[in-house]
């Protein structure tokens, strides 16, 4: 008998309420298991404590910005392994991230929820 495996966690850490509503449903009906958050200012704790398997961020936070977090993420040790797609409508913020070793796609707002689908079982498989 073969076992079930647990569901993939995903932390969804946006301020916008529409958006951040969207995610969850999409999420949990494609079988995550679904964190969210809506300051950067308790991520860093959340993350070490949920280890999720992604992490979707939000470049423009209330509290703490993406790119801190990012930076926090992954100058511990505990948490530089843990992938991140980064989220936001400026697109100049993308080459903000380019090249950052634990961010592995960036998603414009707004999106094409089959392109974040494709994104995430990209970053989850890979």
């Amino acid at each position: 008998m073969q076992m079930k495996s647990a569901p993939k966690k995903i932390l969804v850490v946006e301020d916008d309420l529409s958006t951040l509503e969207m995610l969850r449903v999409f999420l949990s009906k494609g079988g995550y298991e679904v964190m969210i958050e809506r300051s950067g200012t308790k991520i860093y704790e959340l993350v070490k404590e949920k280890m999720p398997d992604v992490i979707l961020l939000d470049a423009v936070l209330p509290g703490m910005d993406g790119y801190t977090i990012q930076k926090k993420l992954f100058n511990d040790p505990a948490t530089q392994s843990i992938p991140i797609i980064m989220i936001s409508a400026n697109l100049q913020l993308e080459q903000v991230f380019v090249g950052k070793e634990n961010v592995l796609d960036f998603l414009h707002k707004p999106f094409n929820v089959n392109d974040l689908r494709d994104k995430i079982s990209k970053v989850i498989k890979g």
